[in-house]
């Protein structure tokens, strides 16, 4: 499981995965049900309007490296991603050149 945490949106995103190039639908869920539901909405546009470790535009399912790629950038880094779960997930990622590259 690869797991972040929007601190400050307190909303966490979540992939059931052990690969980290297995597509998986990302749940996105608040941590309190004081979180309003506008801000878990906000999140998932902002997902799916994000792109992936070869550039691709995260659309339903992405991989736990996409997720890392998405979380690095500057539309969620002011959100201040933690990541609380899967960092082995996201170290054993190992690139392939002979991979077909989304475009």
């Amino acid at each position: 499981m690869v797991k972040y945490l929007l601190a400050k949106l307190g909303v966490t995103i979540t992939l059931n995965t052990v690969s980290p190039e297995e597509l998986v639908a990302a749940e996105v869920r608040p941590v309190s049900e004081d979180i309003p539901e506008e801000l878990v909405t906000h999140v998932i546009d902002l997902l799916q309007s994000s792109y992936g470790m070869y550039g691709h535009r995260i659309v339903g399912k992405l991989a736990a490296i996409d997720l890392a790629v998405a979380m690095d950038s500057p539309d969620f880094q002011k959100y201040r991603p933690i990541l609380q779960e899967g960092g082995d997930i996201i170290a054993s990622y190992k690139p392939s050149h002979d991979k077909n590259i989304p475009t």
